[in-house]
């Protein structure tokens, strides 16, 4: 019978006999809850595609004692005919409770993001109107950039000294999966978990991963809109080359696209408006033929 193999799936590399293993100590790979590995690459890996392949099969979403409608109607934001009305959508389309209720125009994501934090127990932190943070890049943390994609969750704090790390997440019934992901593959590290939009976590994925992401959507009803997102594209190459270039963070705002970062000891804020309407008196309309320079 042969030795055990490296649990990924990826790896055909055995597991040593106990003399190799006491010979060359190299060789002796690591065991861990999952099995053994001949490496911490092959561990990394098996880890992040189970992760996903789990997250994709959606049998493991986590479910919360306190039902979601009854938390809403609780704190009157929707009535029970309201309720009542958003099941039945449920039940016909499978769709979850809170997007219905969004479609409908019964509820604001900010409260109904405020219902899911009850709801799940974990902190709600609403950037909006307020001061952009300062992430950390997540190129300088542990975190895989394979589930920042598919879990749309975000860095928001990293100290290596203390072994910590806080994270953005957009869906809380994603907890129980990721929280067994960072208990395997950060074990030392307290891990921590707060609740924001997914507009907001998307905005700064796609600063650090365009190619990803499929570059930066801006909102549909702003005037030159691709050309706009070239443009930005660039110059975020651009920036990201910089080594002196930290703290990127991207915000939009009502009627402006707000770029943020450091270059070095100075900090930079620009603004990205779009082009002004002139307004036109009535009988002094420009000739049919007339181009605006």
């Amino acid at each position: 019978m042969g030795m055990p193999s490296c649990r990924n799936a990826l790896c055909d590399k055995n597991r040593p006999s106990w003399l190799e293993g006491v010979l060359f100590p190299s060789r002796r790979g690591m065991l861990t809850p999952s099995g053994w590995f001949c490496s911490a690459s092959c561990h990394s890996l098996f880890l992040i595609n189970r992760t996903v392949e789990m997250h994709r099969s959606r049998e493991y979403r986590m479910e919360s004692r306190m039902k979601l409608g009854m938390i809403l109607v609780d704190r009157r934001l929707i009535d029970t005919e309201e309720l009542k009305s958003a099941l039945d959508e449920q039940k016909r389309t499978s769709r979850r409770l809170g997007e219905i209720l969004l479609s409908q125009g019964l509820l604001q994501e900010k409260d109904l993001l405020a219902a899911l934090s009850r709801q799940y127990g974990i902190s709600y932190i609403d950037f909006e109107g307020t001061h952009p943070p300062e992430l950390p890049s997540p190129e300088k943390t542990p975190v895989p950039k394979e589930l920042i994609v598919e879990f749309c969750l975000l860095p928001l704090e990293f100290n290596i000294k203390e072994h910590s790390l806080s994270l953005l997440l957009s869906d809380p019934s994603d907890l129980r999966l990721l929280i067994g992901f960072f208990n395997e593959f950060l074990p030392a590290f307290r891990v921590q978990f707060f609740l924001t939009s997914k507009r907001e976590i998307e905005q700064r994925i796609a600063l650090f991963y365009p190619d990803l992401q499929g570059g930066i959507r801006l909102p549909q009803e702003m005037e030159g809109k691709e050309e706009m997102e070239e443009m930005l594209l660039d110059l975020l190459g651009f920036l990201k080359k910089k080594r002196e270039v930290n703290n990127l963070s991207l915000t939009f705002l009502d009627e402006a696209l707000w770029l943020k970062f450091r270059w070095g000891e100075t900090g930079c804020d620009f603004y990205f408006l779009p082009p002004r309407k002139e307004r036109v008196e009535p009988g002094k309309e420009p000739p049919l033929d007339h181009k605006p320079l």
